[in-house]
């Protein structure tokens, strides 16, 4: 679908204009010899705005998602949208040195523990542009707290 639109979005929006000038230019404008240059010339400068005003609209839908305020329930309920509550944890200070039993309390069991010093969340796929992979958050700990969060 991306590549359709990458693809063939530019094209049909040259073709719309162009058609749409050399409909309204000969409504508006006596028959003169400078009627077809103007079609081109409407079609060169409103593409590039259209462009921009189009890719600017999808892509502020494409990555935008809720926030939704962080609970240990929320988190357990839906592991495929934990992105959606990432940013309230984070921002609350929850996690900052924070110990191994509170995190195990708020997160739950981690999906991957090397050596019990970093832990690994699976935050699900957020919406955007071609994604494929999932947000994971890492959290590192020594001497049973935390030193570093991070999203990967």
């Amino acid at each position: 679908m991306s590549t359709f639109l990458l693809t063939w979005l530019p094209i049909l929006l040259v073709g719309a204009v162009y058609l749409l000038s050399r409909f309204l230019w000969p409504r508006l404008l006596r028959p003169s010899w400078y009627r077809p240059w103007l079609s081109v010339g409407t079609t060169v400068l409103l593409l590039p705005v259209l462009l921009t005003v189009g890719i600017g609209i999808w892509g502020a839908v494409a990555y935008s998602y809720p926030d939704r305020p962080f609970t240990p329930q929320a988190w357990a309920a839906q592991p495929a949208k934990r992105y959606e509550l990432l940013e309230n944890l984070l921002d609350s200070g929850q996690l900052d040195g924070a110990t191994k039993s509170h995190v195990a309390s708020l997160l739950g069991k981690p999906v991957v523990a090397f050596e019990n010093d970093e832990w690994f969340y699976e935050l699900g796929a957020p919406p955007g542009f071609l994604v494929i992979n999932l947000d994971v958050l890492t959290i590192q700990f020594e001497q049973g707290k935390v030193v570093h969060h991070s999203v990967i």
